[in-house]
């Protein structure tokens, strides 16, 4: 491991006395294997059963541990940091859960430490998820430059086994992606941002070719699973299916559609129909995440039958653009 900025410049006090921070040296697995136990349970264990599916995550999602993160306090390792950059320009953090209040202020430098080696060219925002009854948690995002996003309830369905055909206005078109198509999903998804109450402060913080390249990212991509609506040349919706890495599950990605079109009952047909196309691909669940304060949507996927599974508090930081 290599120890950098011991104490970070201007941020001063008792509270980081004697604390050093430390990147993880990737080659050595077994180092890396207890800093990861510390991340994931806030004890550093030689043995540790949630290390190894962690580590698999990580790898089905093309992530890495390069910028693996150690804080220690007299040589003792209190806390760790874990950024990954994924598809489409963003990151996401993973830090330690907080066991005493006292090391919030570590956590709070080791969080800035970690994010300082993510650069606007590489990501444009960085995400974590924690859960909402972590408060030392968020006041330590908070600190570090964090804001929150929103509460994001992850629900699960069941998918169908009749087909539900879509049964649109005979002047809409469907068309499914292709780079051909790319222009179309591109107009549909920023059309369908319009007013939008799914993570509105969302909106213009990237670009909509990052957008859909994380979009395509996200588990298993089939062209077929993607769906975007057109009024002659006006973008009427979207809804972005992908097969999970799960077996047997695909994720709702995203479902919108622009202001003109809401409210006519096309969002259920699209969810219905998605339902019933995952059940034809070999899946038998369905799930996706929703910002709970988007009441519209949760109305919809209630009475699709969807079950809340989780919630996560949404956590973001912004990088500066150039």
């Amino acid at each position: 491991m290599a120890t950098v900025n011991p104490v970070i410049p201007g941020a001063g006090g008792d509270s980081l006395s004697g604390v050093s921070f430390e990147r993880v040296d990737p080659v050595s697995l077994q180092a890396q294997n207890r800093v990861i136990s510390l991340l994931l349970t806030g004890y550093e264990r030689d043995e540790e059963p949630s290390v190894p599916p962690f580590i698999d995550f990580l790898h089905e999602q093309n992530m890495n541990l390069d910028n693996l993160w150690l804080a220690r306090r007299d040589a003792v390792a209190v806390s760790a940091a874990l950024v990954v950059g994924c598809t489409g320009r963003t990151a996401m953090l993973f830090m330690s859960p907080i066991c005493q209040a006292a090391e919030a202020p570590v956590s709070v430098e080791l969080v800035r430490t970690a994010c300082a080696h993510i650069t606007s060219d590489s990501a444009t925002l960085i995400q974590s998820l924690i859960d909402p009854d972590q408060t030392l948690e968020a006041q330590v995002l908070s600190s570090a430059g964090f804001w929150k996003l929103a509460v994001l309830s992850y629900m699960h369905g069941r998918t169908r086994r009749t087909l539900a055909p879509l049964e649109l206005d005979k002047n809409i078109k469907v068309v499914h992606y292709s780079d051909e198509h790319r222009e179309i999903f591109k107009r549909a998804i920023l059309a369908s941002y319009e007013g939008t109450l799914d993570c509105p402060r969302l909106r213009g913080l990237r670009e909509i070719d990052d957008i859909i390249d994380g979009h395509l990212a996200t588990g298993s991509f089939n062209p077929m699973l993607w769906f975007a609506l057109r009024c002659d040349d006006e973008p009427v919706g979207v809804m972005l299916l992908n097969p999970s890495v799960q077996v047997s599950t695909t994720e709702l990605v995203y479902l919108g559609l622009s202001p003109k079109w809401r409210g006519r009952g096309i969002a259920k047909q699209l969810l219905a129909h998605g339902m019933s196309l995952a059940r034809q691909h070999g899946a038998k669940n369905i799930m996706l995440a929703v910002d709970e304060s988007n009441a519209p949507a949760m109305s919809l996927y209630k009475s699709m039958r969807f079950n809340p599974q989780m919630r996560k508090v949404a956590m973001l930081f912004t990088l500066n653009k150039k």
